[in-house]
């Protein structure tokens, strides 16, 4: 029976905090695609609460979420695949989003108001934001 050699580092403490590190970097690279199509498949399943969850852990990990979920609600992302790079994408970009909408398409078809949904789940957390940042009048 052959074991291999890192089957000690599984078993102790060291060894699992450097599989977390590892499932945590592996996480930084598909955060975007992760959390888009967790959210898609939590709003299918009317579990709007964790759907919502994934489209805000998704604004944090790509800066171009709300314009992305925006131009897709009004269907204007159009103009955004035409200035795509043939040669790939950057990753947490509005290209990773696009690409990852291209590739899972059959994903979205049968959820056709996910984007106005999860858009607006994001416009009312600014709008939640910007008015705990303002003063209240008292009358």
């Amino acid at each position: 029976m052959h074991i291999p050699a890192n089957v000690g580092a599984c078993l102790s403490p060291k060894g699992e905090l450097a599989q977390e590190h590892l499932r945590i970097r592996y996480m930084q690279f598909i955060e975007t695609t992760a959390c888009l199509n967790m959210a898609v498949l939590y709003y299918k399943l009317n579990q709007f609460d964790k759907a919502e969850d994934y489209i805000k852990r998704l604004a944090k990990a790509n800066k171009d979420t709300k314009k992305f979920l925006r131009a897709a609600a009004r269907d204007q992302l159009d103009d955004y695949i035409g200035e795509m790079s043939p040669y790939g994408y950057r990753p947490f970009t509005m290209e990773e989003l696009l690409d990852e909408l291209m590739h899972t398409s059959y994903l979205f078809n049968s959820v056709p108001y996910f984007f106005a949904w999860a858009s607006k789940v994001l416009a009312a957390k600014t709008s939640a934001k910007m008015s705990a940042g303002k003063p209240k009048l008292l009358h």
